[in-house]
């Protein structure tokens, strides 16, 4: 198990966890958020293939329409 950070909250996860593994652990629905590891965005495209690390900082952005 390992540790990381996602929105100030501190979670417990399986080792070699994939951000689409956290997001359904979670049931985030994953088609309005954007999401950042360490402050680098990270495309929901590749989210099957990032591996999670210890203490890795995790943040969620809602999208937002409109100017």
């Amino acid at each position: 198990m390992i540790e990381i950070v996602m929105n100030g909250n501190r979670y417990t996860i399986d080792i070699n966890s994939t951000v689409l593994d956290l997001v359904q652990k979670l049931e985030i629905e994953s088609l309005s958020i954007a999401l950042a590891i360490n402050y680098q965005v990270i495309p929901n495209s590749l989210w099957s293939s990032v591996t999670l690390e210890q203490g890795d900082s995790v943040t969620t952005f809602s999208a937002v329409v409109g100017g």
